[in-house]
């Protein structure tokens, strides 16, 4: 599963990429192409100190930066016939999922209400929720390796440009199931009433926080990465009160944009993948981290504090700018009407409907989440959000 996720969403976000290419727009396809070899850089960083520590070698760090994605993929095809590179492939798929997918989302869904999308892709969308009268889209045929492809034909490459959002949206939440429910000696077990909660959980979480930051770079554009750094200087705060290093906030603080990520990890389990040895069979279940009562009565007080400030960052960092730009928009429609491809009218009978049910379901459904988490030994002690 975690193999056919990161084929899928790297292909069809290189794809996209390539379509931005081809009709001119440099900006987005640039940004969608180093969104795809961030998490190579995660690594390169890695490898770097590697190199400080006389481990690794400068040819290494170029490989794993430049060659990422494949490298990615071919990690996952051993791990399919070698369980000791199982480690580093999850981690892999980690880093695609918060690292590339969560930033890609919203850029990707940013770029679809602008219109600054492939034509091909406002061929699909605008049947969909455009009324403007005005709203034809002008294409011409696109000439790709030699053949010429016409408005008819180019309209399935705004299907898998779309494919590449939902794909996204699917690799971060895949990841997140994956990174804090099902993955073995991570925090307390994980059981299916437990991934039933989270399923919910995530799934409103994911889309209030990605939608939420497209709509704000729509229309306010800059303003929209400030609220982003909000988020992150938020989740940094977060993981510094609950015991972490400063590696390990930079990185839950990234992870974290869209979705909570590492609240049930002890702080003393090592963050990325770790190097076995092909030969001693038995460092392998030596590597594996051990769940102790202990951490189990830690990993409660770490759970309900980074979860509750989640949910305040969603209501407080991103809900109160949302709910400004949407009156603001309301206000001076003449304005910001050019600024979308879609009428405002959705805004108010789409956009905020949806907005406010995932909202919703991601409070309602945290403290259910948070007992379930912190499963084992007395019931937890909440407060008026979990």
């Amino acid at each position: 599963l975690s193999l056919i996720l990161h084929v899928l969403d790297q292909a069809t976000d290189v794809f996209a990429a390539f379509l931005f290419f081809l009709e001119g727009e440099i900006v987005p396809a640039i940004f969608t192409l180093a969104f795809v070899f961030l998490p190579g850089f995660f690594i390169f960083c890695h490898e770097l100190k590697r190199i400080c520590a006389g481990k690794s070698n400068i040819f290494k760090a170029l490989g794993y930066l430049i060659l990422s994605p494949l490298w990615a993929i071919v990690i996952h095809l051993y791990s399919l016939f070698d369980h000791r590179y199982l480690e580093s492939a999850l981690y892999y798929k980690t880093l695609e999922g918060f690292v590339e997918a969560s930033p890609q989302f919203a850029l990707q869904l940013a770029l679809l209400f602008k219109g600054t999308t492939p034509k091909s892709s406002q061929l699909v969308l605008e049947p969909l929720f455009n009324e403007k009268e005005d709203s034809t889209v002008n294409i011409s045929a696109l000439n790709i390796f030699g053949r010429i492809y016409q408005p008819d034909d180019q309209q399935w490459f705004g299907y898998v440009h779309m494919l590449s959002v939902v794909m996204s949206f699917i690799s971060i939440f895949i990841t997140a199931i994956m990174f804090n429910d099902l993955q073995p000696g991570r925090g307390p077990k994980g059981t299916i009433v437990k991934v039933c909660a989270g399923i919910p959980y995530y799934f409103s979480t994911i889309l209030f926080r990605g939608v939420g930051v497209a709509l704000l770079i729509c229309f306010v554009r800059y303003w929209g990465g400030v609220v982003t750094f909000g988020l992150f200087f938020m989740n940094f705060l977060s993981a510094l009160a609950i015991g972490d290093d400063f590696k390990r906030c930079c990185s839950y603080a990234i992870w974290s944009l869209l979705v909570p990520v590492g609240f049930n990890r002890d702080p003393s389990a090592n963050l990325g993948y770790s190097k076995i040895s092909l030969f001693d069979e038995q460092r392998i279940e030596l590597s594996r981290e051990t769940v102790t009562d202990k951490d189990i009565e830690r990993s409660k007080g770490r759970v309900k504090f980074f979860l509750t400030a989640h949910v305040l960052s969603s209501l407080i960092i991103l809900g109160v700018p949302l709910v400004g730009t949407l009156i603001l928009v309301q206000l001076q429609p003449e304005i910001y009407s050019a600024r979308c491809v879609f009428d405002l009218n959705v805004l108010n009978t789409v956009f905020l409907p949806v907005l406010g049910l995932a909202l919703a379901f991601s409070i309602v459904l945290g403290r259910p989440y948070h007992r379930l988490e912190c499963s084992g030994g007395e019931s937890p002690s909440g407060n008026w959000l979990v």
